[in-house]
């Protein structure tokens, strides 16, 4: 590679990672305001999952889980499966996808 390309991708670099510092900023003032907090707890998901992790990775199968405290089956169309049932996740005020207090 010669200096010419090195600066090319030094570039393309920077630019990538200031979109995504942007994105994080805007995700962390949702995050902050919470103005989609009804949305969210019809959802059962904490903050965290709801705003700031909510575009996780995951296979394209169908994946089955068991609620942890319940044992309940649960079937997800993404490996990105939920921890607990929504009925648990509402009898413990916790997050459905990762076990968080709601508050």
């Amino acid at each position: 590679m010669n200096k010419i390309d090195c600066y090319k991708h030094a570039d393309s670099r920077t630019y990538l990672n200031t979109s995504h510092i942007n994105e994080m900023n805007g995700k962390l003032t949702k995050y902050h305001t919470d103005l989609k907090w009804q949305d969210r707890i019809n959802k059962h998901l904490c903050k965290h999952c709801f705003y700031i992790n909510n575009d996780r990775l995951a296979g394209q199968a169908f994946t089955q889980s068991n609620c942890q405290l319940c044992n309940k089956e649960m079937l997800f169309p993404t490996t990105n499966t939920d921890y607990y049932c929504d009925e648990c996740a509402i009898e413990l005020n916790i997050c459905k996808h990762c076990g968080a207090r709601m508050d």
